[in-house]
């Protein structure tokens, strides 16, 4: 650009007039190109705002929400609000909120989104006419808006209820592409993303990559909601990043943005305080993962009903006090954001310190030469750590910014206290240590990872997960084996390509193994350093299910209907060869559940502390959710979350049984499991749409104990 000035004004010494201006119009045309929107870096407050639901603010309230740091928010850009007579278009409400926001530094993020009453009977685009009004309405806009830093976002949560009449990945498809085939051609500087989806929807995400919308998009939009605590994010998050570099186009980079999502003060177990806890988190596991837009759903509450949960996810009460400052009574969580971007302003994530505990997050932030440092941990008791530095002092900070007793490093480091709560370290000089340590995790995920062995008829499986984008050549060789009488007596040959996402490890064994057995294996990388270790662990059988046949399988276990007693279900059980038990159902329309249960408590028992139970699954793609209860000795209930069966093949699920990072009611209600425990179901959990009727091939439940 410096270049281009220096030609014009030597030009201007000896143009004619209308050269001049000819050059005139060059230059402006070089200064706006050189505005092209694009997505914050991941320094400090950039890519950190709110979700809201107005195009005219309150007075007071965008100046109070400008100052907790936000620069950004994410608005409805309603289809139906803006074309109320076939082509033509009103955008004033939104110029309006643009220029307000633009006045204070904040960026807008407008979704394209919903129906129009003037086509397709109001019922989301679904017809070559309702398509081309809708693309046709959405390049209108991004033109009216050019040059604005609007990011464009292709609807809001099309996989569920928001497509009208229900969702379909077919219809959204064909009408996302419409739109970026038509931006892309009339206004292809501006930024363009999608889908937008209600959690991380891999089947309907792969669909969209599949067709061919990462040609147009600038980046993938999801909404990854869960009651589970942020940090559960991380690994999906790796899964997302590897499913959209198998199908981006060649040498594109396309990020992921986590475009709304919230944590409830009326969610059972949360409350305003909990809510607080979640926020900095979320932002911060969201920065560490290279996700450089963070977009917290809600601004301020919605509504007074103190049990509904939509109404209770904002960063303020829902009064609006006219002529008070602040406009709005701050929650927790809006103190929370104050703090961090406050206290990270300028600052960019640099690593995560490595200090030999997984549930303990310490995240360096650098600015130059000087460090800040966020600490907390996901354990239900408050943990000691040493974090490794020079001397010197520390001034502590809360996650709502209330100053706590300074830190003081010796000559071991910083020995801190942390809890669920985040804390912000600052040391008082700079900190060379901190710079330099080089004992870090790197995110989102390690290359390669390799999971609990299953048992899958007359085959121990292990499979390694390749999150990395490398080739690997190698070998997979079993340390220790007790209890298990596998055929190979040689390691097994690992070829991975970086666009390998899994490969399947099967040593074959001569007979079915003793119900307790112990393994351990490592992953040996051809120039013979050990990729990965799995430590020495003991597996052992909840039940055996190769002595069933079907008269005993029936008067052992049973699968249960649960959920909404109007709704329809059928199902049963019945024995395979090889220790495999089939389920077979079906379910109506709406909120529907079944539990495959022992029959007695003696089966139920679970003897010692195992860390988890994996369960194999022949799975039937219907999108349905996977899930375990279990029970402890004081009557206490978890319930652990799995994945969908979005695929038809093998799934593998882990499920921890240790009562952390879990759903839990009754008995102690304190989360904290009280052994011994007992195994309550197994659990295939409905879409809420009618499906079946289907089958799945259910293997021998394992319990993983440490030793």
């Amino acid at each position: 650009m410096k270049k281009v000035i220096f030609f014009v004004f030597n030009f201007l010494q000896t143009g004619s007039q209308y050269m001049i201006i000819l050059m005139f119009m060059l230059l402006q045309s070089l200064l706006l190109s050189a505005q092209k929107p694009s997505l914050p870096t991941g320094i400090v407050p950039g890519g950190l705002g709110y979700n809201i639901h107005f195009t005219d603010a309150r007075p007071g309230e965008l100046d109070m929400l400008a100052r907790s740091g936000a620069t950004i928010v994410r608005m409805d850009f309603s289809w139906d609000r803006t074309e109320r007579q076939q082509g033509v278009y009103n955008f004033s409400a939104y110029e309006r909120l643009t220029d307000s926001l633009d006045s204070r530094g904040i960026s807008a993020l407008y979704i394209l989104d919903y129906s129009n009453r003037l086509y397709d009977e109001n019922l989301s685009p679904c017809t070559p006419e309702g398509r081309a009004a809708f693309a046709k309405w959405a390049t209108a806009a991004a033109l009216h808006f050019k040059n604005r830093g609007i990011i464009w976002e292709m609807y809001n949560e099309p996989n569920i209820h928001f497509w009208k009449p229900e969702p379909n990945a077919d219809d959204y498809i064909l009408l996302a592409l419409e739109v970026g085939k038509a931006l892309r051609r009339e206004a292809p500087d501006e930024l363009y993303i999608g889908p937008a989806t209600s959690e991380i929807d891999f089947d309907f995400l792969e669909k969209c990559f599949k067709a061919g919308l990462l040609e147009y998009w600038d980046a993938v939009s999801v909404h990854p909601y869960r009651q589970q605590p942020p940090e559960t994010v991380i690994n999906e998050y790796s899964k997302l990043r590897r499913l959209i570099d198998r199908y981006a186009p060649k040498d594109k980079h396309i990020p992921i943005l986590s475009a709304e999502w919230g944590y409830s003060s009326a969610w059972g177990r949360y409350n305003d305080e909990i809510q607080g806890k979640m926020l900095p988190r979320q932002w911060l596991v969201n920065l560490a993962c290279n996700i450089p837009v963070s977009i917290w759903y809600d601004w301020h509450d919605d509504g007074r009903d103190p049990k509904e949960p939509e109404h209770h996810f904002g960063t303020t009460k829902y009064e609006y006090r006219k002529d008070s400052l602040p406009v709005y009574d701050p929650k927790p969580s809006y103190l929370s954001a104050l703090a961090f971007n406050d206290t990270f302003s300028g600052y960019k994530y640099s690593r995560r310190l490595d200090l030999d505990n997984d549930e303990v997050y310490v995240f360096l932030f650098v600015n130059g030469n000087n460090v800040r440092i966020a600490a907390w941990t996901t354990e239900k008791e408050p943990q000691t750590i040493v974090i490794p530095c020079n001397r010197g002092t520390f001034r502590v900070v809360s996650c709502q910014g209330e100053k706590l007793p300074d830190g003081s490093a010796d000559e071991n480091g910083l020995t801190i206290t942390v809890t669920d709560a985040p804390v912000y370290l600052i040391p008082s000089t700079p900190n060379d240590a901190l710079l330099n340590i080089d004992k870090y995790r790197v995110y989102p995920a390690l290359p390669l990872t390799l999971n609990l062995p299953a048992i899958e008829r007359n085959e121990l499986v292990i499979r390694i997960d390749n999150m990395g984008n490398e080739d690997f050549s190698g070998q997979l060789l079993v340390t220790s084996v007790t209890g298990l009488d596998l055929i190979a007596d040689k390691p097994a040959v690992v070829n991975l390509k970086k666009d390998d996402f899994e490969t399947a490890i099967r040593f074959p064994f001569k007979q079915m193994p003793a119900d307790t057995y112990s393994l351990s294996f490592s992953l040996i990388s051809d120039d013979n350093r050990v990729r990965y270790d799995m430590p020495l662990k003991r597996y052992c059988f909840l039940d055996n299910f190769t002595k069933y046949n079907t008269e005993t399988l029936n008067e052992n276990w049973r699968v249960i209907p649960d959920g909404d007693a109007k709704v329809e279900s059928t199902q049963k059980i019945e024995p395979l060869e090889n220790g495999v038990i089939r389920v077979t159902y079906q379910f109506g329309d709406g909120w529907k559940f079944l539990r495959l249960t022992p029959r007695n408590q003696l089966l139920s028992t679970i003897e010692g502390k195992p860390q988890s139970l994996v369960a194999s699954i022949d799975a039937d793609g219907s999108g349905n959710s996977v899930r375990i209860r279990y029970r402890d000795s004081s009557g206490q209930t978890f319930q652990v979350d799995g994945d969908k069966m979005n695929i038809k093949g093998m799934q593998y699920f882990t499920f921890n049984l240790t009562g952390k990072k879990t759903a839990f009611w009754g008995g102690a209600e304190d989360g904290v499991a009280h052994y011994p425990i007992m195994f309550d179901s197994l659990i295939i959990d409905s879409t809420r749409k009618a499906c079946g009727p289907l089958s799945i091939d259910v293997f021998q439940f394992v319990l993983v104990y440490n030793n």
